[in-house]
């Protein structure tokens, strides 16, 4: 294998690697603000990516939805 094909693999693999813990992060931000993670599909459209974003920079409501309760910290850092 040349370095070429060897460097095109490594990023294949990379993409699939990281690929479902980015769809996992983006459907828990989704379910946030109580829409789901199929939600995620708009960003194969080019204009889809825009209301993407808007949701996924959206702030959280303050009271549970139907994705389960709010958790009572509100930072990584606090136990």
């Amino acid at each position: 294998m040349s370095l070429a094909v060897s460097a095109i693999f490594i990023l294949i693999l990379l993409h699939v690697i990281l690929t479902i813990p980015a769809l996992a992060a983006g459907a828990r931000r989704l379910h946030d603000i109580d829409k789901t993670g199929w939600w995620q599909f708009l960003s194969l459209t080019i204009i889809g990516i825009i209301p993407l974003i808007h949701c996924w920079t959206k702030k959280r409501g303050l009271q549970a939805n139907r994705y389960g309760q709010i958790p009572n910290s509100t930072s990584f850092w606090q136990t």
